[in-house]
């Protein structure tokens, strides 16, 4: 078991889970560390969870994988963006595990949305292939680690408790990536710039201002629907805001402030 470095938890602005644990090997490859202490401390009572998929078998599977982890109780299931973030806000669930492209929204949204109905709930992204720009905003956005839809039954169960004992969790290939993002420097001038719009995130900002939908953004400006939404997110963590009409409300007091 690997710990990541104080430098990766500071990279990832907003993220305040400083403990990133990378899962190898089965649970009893590892000795006794104070980590696991700390997860035991917390199983000792049971974990309140939310599943949160737009596939109803991917949550039957889900369900059958954690079924035997008795410490686990499943508390609800969502299959969109507005009624996972509804029954986080009613269940106030200890962890939701949830997948990034959930119907009604934007990937990253629902993530904000739901840390923003507490902090205390924790985020554990479940996904296929996700791009390493999602799995960086996810992070931004609250997300206490991500594990691929292939993962084992023990190895899901052993995440869940990581996640819950206040530790975040990265699969191996993940944390690779997110280390040689960060290592390559594979991030943009405008990102570095917070709080300041690049060009192009000036010139789709313009055009959400005129009330332009994404799909006629991509067309104006040439790009594929996946990019806006891309700059979109970024767009959304520069100003500090969640929504579209309160983006584009900043943006115009910033534009044409006196």
């Amino acid at each position: 078991m690997r710990i990541l470095g104080r430098g990766y938890s500071a990279w990832i602005q907003g993220n305040p889970y400083q403990n990133a644990t990378r899962l190898t090997g089965h649970p009893s490859d590892h000795s006794i560390t104070s980590h696991d202490r700390t997860v035991q401390a917390k199983t000792a009572t049971s974990i309140r969870l939310l599943i949160a998929d737009s596939h109803e078998i991917a949550r039957a599977g889900v369900r059958t994988m954690l079924d035997h982890a008795e410490h686990i109780k499943i508390i609800g299931e969502a299959g969109t963006v507005t009624a996972a973030v509804e029954q986080a806000h009613r269940l106030r669930p200890d962890v939701v595990l949830i997948e990034l492209r959930l119907p009604g929204g934007g990937e990253i949204d629902v993530l904000r949305r739901i840390h923003e109905v507490s902090r205390n709930i924790r985020l554990l992204v479940l996904t296929h292939s996700p791009d390493d720009w999602s799995i960086i905003s996810a992070l931004r956005s609250g997300a206490a680690g991500f594990m691929p839809k292939t993962v084992t039954g023990p190895e899901l169960v052993r995440a869940v408790e990581r996640v819950a004992a206040g530790q975040s969790i990265l699969d191996p290939a993940v944390s690779s990536r997110v280390l040689a993002y960060i290592r390559d420097q594979h991030v943009s001038i405008c990102e570095k710039m917070r709080g300041t719009l690049c060009a192009q995130e000036h010139r789709i900002m313009e055009l959400v201002a005129q009330g332009r939908i994404n799909k006629e953004i991509t067309s104006a400006l040439g790009l594929s629907d996946k990019t806006v939404k891309n700059y979109l997110n970024s767009i959304y963590l520069k100003l500090q805001v969640t929504r579209r009409a309160h983006a584009t409300s900043v943006f115009l007091q910033q534009t044409y402030k006196t």
